[in-house]
C-alpha cells in the first residue's frame, strides 16, 4: 500500500471538514479502545447547512458491527466520516468492478475485520451539494445497478448466518428505493419489472420482519404493487417539500 502512516482517512474533492475531524476521531479510538471511529454529518446545501446530530456515542462490538452497518444509513456506508487503521487494508483485497458504490462495499469487506467500532454522532464533516452537484442530477444506471451488486453480495455471504435476515431487508429496502426513483423520473426503467418481482416474490417476507422496515417503506411496497399512479403521486409530494 502507498499510504505509510498508523492511520487511513477519505475526503471527498468538493467537501471539507471540521479542523479537529482527526484529531477527535483519533481520541475517540484511544478513549474506546476502538478500531475504527466515525463521527456525524452535515449537509452544506449551496450554503444552507441542515444536520441530524446529536452528540450521542455509541459502541459495537463482533456481530453488532456489521448488523449496523447493513441496517445503517448514509453515516455507515460513507468512507469519508471514518477513520481507519491501515492494517485493515492489508487484509483485504479491494479491488471491485464497480464505477458507483464502491465505498459502501469497501466499508463492508473492512468490518468483517473489525472487533469494535466507536460512532459519535457529532457532525464533524460537511457534505456539500451545489446546484452543479452530482447528487442534483439524475443517477446514472451505474448507481442503480452497484447499489444492488453490494446488496446482492453481502446478502449472498451473509445467507448461512444470523445476519441474514438483516442483509436481505436492506436489499428489500433499496429495491423499493430505486422502483419510486424510476416512477420519478422515468429513468432507467429497464430494470423495473426485475426488481418489482423482486418486491412481490418477498412481500411474505416483508410481513414477517415488518419490523425491520420502515413504515414508509412498508407503504412504497403497498402502493407499488396496487396503485402505481398513487405511488408516484405520493413520492413527488413528498420529494418536493
Amino acid at each position: 500500500a502507498a499510504a505509510t502512516g498508523e492511520y487511513i482517512a477519505f475526503v471527498d474533492g468538493d467537501d471539507y471538514v471540521e479542523p479537529d475531524m482527526y484529531e477527535f476521531l483519533y481520541d475517540l479510538i484511544q478513549a474506546h479502545d476502538a478500531d475504527i471511529a466515525q463521527c456525524g454529518l452535515y449537509s452544506d446545501d449551496n450554503g444552507v447547512i441542515t444536520t441530524t446530530a446529536d452528540g450521542a456515542v455509541h459502541t459495537y462490538t463482533g456481530e453488532a458491527v456489521l448488523r449496523a452497518y447493513i441496517m445503517g444509513g448514509p453515516d455507515w456506508i460513507a468512507v469519508y466520516n471514518k477513520l481507519y487503521p491501515r492494517e485493515l487494508f492489508l487484509k483485504e483485497k479491494l479491488d471491485f468492478d464497480l464505477k458507483i458504490a464502491e465505498d459502501r462495499l469497501t466499508n463492508y469487506c473492512l468490518l468483517r475485520n473489525v472487533r469494535k467500532i466507536v460512532f459519535c454522532n457529532e457532525a464533524k464533516y460537511a457534505y456539500v451539494t451545489r446546484p452543479n452537484s452530482a447528487m442534483r442530477r439524475p443517477y446514472p444506471v451505474e448507481w442503480l445497478t452497484g447499489d444492488m451488486t453490494c446488496c446482492r453480495y453481502i446478502m449472498e455471504e451473509q445467507k448461512d448466518t444470523g445476519l441474514f435476515v438483516y442483509a436481505k431487508a436492506a436489499y428489500l429496502t433499496s429495491c423499493l428505493a430505486h422502483l419510486m426513483y424510476i416512477l420519478y423520473t422515468g429513468l432507467n426503467t429497464e430494470y423495473y419489472d426485475e426488481l418489482m418481482s423482486e418486491v412481490r416474490h418477498n412481500i411474505p417476507f416483508l410481513i414477517k420482519n415488518r419490523r425491520l422496515f420502515r413504515r414508509a417503506d412498508r407503504i412504497k411496497a403497498v402502493l407499488l404493487l396496487t396503485n402505481k399512479r398513487l405511488a408516484k403521486w405520493v413520492y413527488t409530494r413528498h420529494r418536493d417539500q
